[in-house]
Order: C-alpha cells, then structure tokens, then sequence
C-alpha cells in the first residue's frame, strides 16, 4: 500500500522529527505529500489568573512550526505545515480528515505509570480515534 497523504502531527521535539523523518521516506517513495501539523493549547495556568499574550503563544508555535517545515522541505519541497489550536489528539484527526490523509505518522514517547496519567497520551488517543492508519514511531 502507498500512502500519498501522509499527516505528521509534530511537538518539534527529537520523537517528532524522526516521525517526520521517517513520513518523509515514505511519501518520497510514493511521490506523495507530507503536511505537519502543530496543536498548540492555552495553558492551564491561563485560566487561573496568570496573564500571558495568547498571541504571544501563537507567534511563538508559528515561529518553530515555520522552522520544521523548512527543514522538511529541504528533504521534500512540497511539504506544507498547518498550525491549529484545541486539544492535540483532536486537531490531529480533524486536520487528517480534512486533509483526506492516507497516514498519520507521529512520535510516541512511551511514557508509562504516573507519567502517563499525569500527561496524557495523545499518541495513544490518535490511534484509538482515528480513522485512517496511524504509524507510531519512538526515538
């Protein structure tokens, strides 16, 4: 199977760049496309009083999203990026949909135990909810 739409949700951390890395692979070998996706959130201190420019926060995630989508398009040059802002398991899927992706391709950190329950694991909600093939890849 060829997956000529491949979404690749990213945090820009290690995990992330290898997914995209490895999404980046693929696509080239179905002359495809690679669009990443970035869900940045207000913080939960946000609503507890503590002031911080919301478009301070989207500027920055802008700003590092540019930066990935550039260093994929030296990879791929049709590589795009998409900025988004909700809960990131949702965006993920939503932008896939929306984008009639073949594949997401995302980094998993593995976390266990406290961890875990403490942060969540969108990777593990993208799986459970998604309804196209979703490829985890860990660092």
């Amino acid at each position: 199977m060829r997956f000529r739409r491949i979404v690749v949700p990213t945090d820009f951390d290690d995990c992330a760049r290898h997914a995209a890395d490895v999404a980046l692979d693929l696509a080239r070998e179905a002359n495809g496309s690679v669009l990443l996706v970035h869900a940045w959130t207000v913080p939960v201190v946000y609503s507890e009083g503590f002031s911080w420019p919301l478009e301070g926060l989207e500027q920055a995630a802008r700003a590092e999203l540019d930066k990935e989508v550039a260093r994929v398009r030296e990879k791929l040059p049709s590589a795009t990026g998409v900025l988004v802002c909700g809960p990131p398991w949702e965006q993920i899927i939503d932008v896939a949909k929306k984008s009639e992706a073949d594949l997401i391709v995302m980094g998993s950190h593995g976390r266990k135990g406290l961890e875990r329950l403490w942060l969540g694991s969108v990777a593990e909600r993208v799986v459970r909810m998604s309804p196209m093939p979703v490829l985890t890849m860990r660092a």
